[in-house]
């Protein structure tokens, strides 16, 4: 049986911001046109399916869901450095 520290240190986090970048890029690598929706859908199952449903259920201060509250503001700061742009409202694409 493991200790509770022990399954402290297994837990996986929320990423914070910074860490979706590389996500959320190798998401759009394909360079297609994809609607926001689907790209927080698609980071998440892809890279973040382990975390549990609590963790994905969990909500900002402002009832907004945490983990797409982290993929927009890492959409975000990638259009502000130009790796991604948005050609139409709702839609995101890799530059």
């Amino acid at each position: 049986m493991k200790s509770k520290q022990t399954q402290k240190e297994t837990k996986i986090d929320i990423p914070k911001f910074y860490e979706t970048f590389n996500p959320i890029l190798e998401v759009l690598s394909n360079e297609e046109t994809i609607h926001t929706r689907e790209l927080q859908k698609l980071v998440i199952e892809k890279y973040y399916s382990n975390l549990t449903q609590e963790q994905l259920s969990e909500k900002t201060k402002s009832g907004e869901n945490l983990i797409n509250n982290r993929i927009a503001w890492g959409k975000s700061y990638l259009k502000k450095g130009g790796y991604i742009s948005y050609p139409e409202r709702g839609n995101v694409k890799i530059t």
